[in-house]
């Protein structure tokens, strides 16, 4: 009798005690930064796949519950997640319709917490065109690197599926001090040179040509057949570069 009395001091029947404090653990943020961001990346794998409505909010607080900030979720599990849903469409796991549905949605997931953060350009910031071309047809990247830029008080004015024209046209009528252009593939190779040609020839001032994206990891000398100033996809080399491009232009 004295056993059982003391193993139901809580006025709970043993096994929902038990539950209780599963639920309570099931709920705590995971010490280890690692399995954190994978099982954000599992939840929201799951949640761009369902066939269920994707509700931006409910799936960024339960990411949250995992102690993840937005900037997290930004930076590590909305790339790998679109990392993983490529390589599934390339290995026939996931079909067309269901990566374009998955990665809409992550789109828009990457946009509602944008508009969360409000970021404010400061004082140091750049202006900054950010394009990906016509037939690239990729939007995440551009948009976590968008979301990555104005984090640190830049202005970035996206476009996406552009063509040279579109290009030529927002430069002439805007004042940048930097275009950057995504390539996520091979293809958008010769385009993007045609770009660099043109806006060099074309506009009066000149500003600073940036490539970056996937495509590096395909080819070494991208820099050379495209004629961009900086092929890098390090944000903080590009904003160093820019810097010194500012420096130098204000020197005369």
């Amino acid at each position: 009798m004295k056993n059982k009395d003391s193993g139901q001091r809580s006025g709970l029947p043993v096994d929902d005690v038990a539950h209780a404090v599963i639920n309570v653990l099931a709920e705590m943020p995971i010490a280890d930064p690692r399995r954190r961001w994978a099982r954000a990346q599992e939840l929201l794998r799951r949640a761009v796949l369902s066939d269920d409505i994707f509700e931006c909010e409910n799936v960024r607080a339960e990411i949250a519950t995992l102690g993840m900030t937005d900037n997290e979720i930004v930076d590590s599990c909305i790339p790998e997640v679109a990392r993983d849903l490529g390589g599934k469409w390339e290995d026939d796991s996931l079909s067309f319709a269901e990566v374009s549905r998955a990665s809409s949605r992550l789109h828009s997931f990457c946009r509602h917490l944008e508009e969360e953060a409000q970021p404010v350009m400061n004082g140091d910031g750049f202006s900054i065109l950010l394009v990906s071309l016509k037939r690239e047809d990729h939007i995440i990247g551009p948009a976590v690197l968008a979301k990555q830029l104005r984090r640190t008080g830049n202005h970035v004015s996206l476009m996406s599926n552009c063509t040279v024209d579109d290009i030529i046209n927002r430069v002439s009528e805007s004042s940048y001090d930097c275009l950057m252009i995504s390539l996520a593939s091979l293809v958008g190779a010769r385009m993007a040179a045609e770009a660099v040609r043109r806006i060099h020839t074309l506009t009066e001032r000149r500003i600073p040509i940036y490539l970056g994206g996937a495509a590096l990891e395909y080819r070494t000398d991208l820099r050379d057949e495209v004629g961009a100033d900086l092929v890098t996809s390090d944000i903080a080399v590009a904003l160093e570069h820019m810097r010194r491009h500012r420096s130098e232009f204000m020197r005369g």
